[in-house]
């Protein structure tokens, strides 16, 4: 298990679809990796598309599994204020559930 500080959900999309809706795109985790033998510690990284969250692991597209360590970004806490959304220290990862299923809570 690799360790994210400073870490926070961003969208990322894997085509070059100027078309495709915002809410369409992928999540990942961004932030400084440790204990990752690719990577020299602290080094600035993004995850590939989150599969799974369970607390603060998370588990992504690829099979690694990350633990969020401390608090998220500024501007993740930023971000969840502008849509409303409280941040929960031990489950900081939530999607939001819609009626059609298509994203997850």
């Amino acid at each position: 298990m690799y360790t994210l500080r400073e870490w926070s959900v961003v969208f990322t999309h894997e085509t070059e679809d100027v078309y495709k809706p915002p809410e369409a795109y992928s999540r990942s985790v961004a932030g400084k990796v440790y204990d990752n033998p690719k990577f020299q510690d602290g080094t600035e990284v993004v995850t590939s598309r989150i599969h799974k969250v369970q607390g603060r692991i998370v588990i992504t597209r690829s099979g690694s599994v990350y633990e969020l360590v401390g608090d998220p970004s500024n501007g993740y806490l930023e971000f969840l204020k502008d849509i409303g959304r409280p941040y929960d220290s031990d489950n900081p990862i939530q999607f939001i559930k819609r009626k059609n299923n298509h994203v997850r809570r």
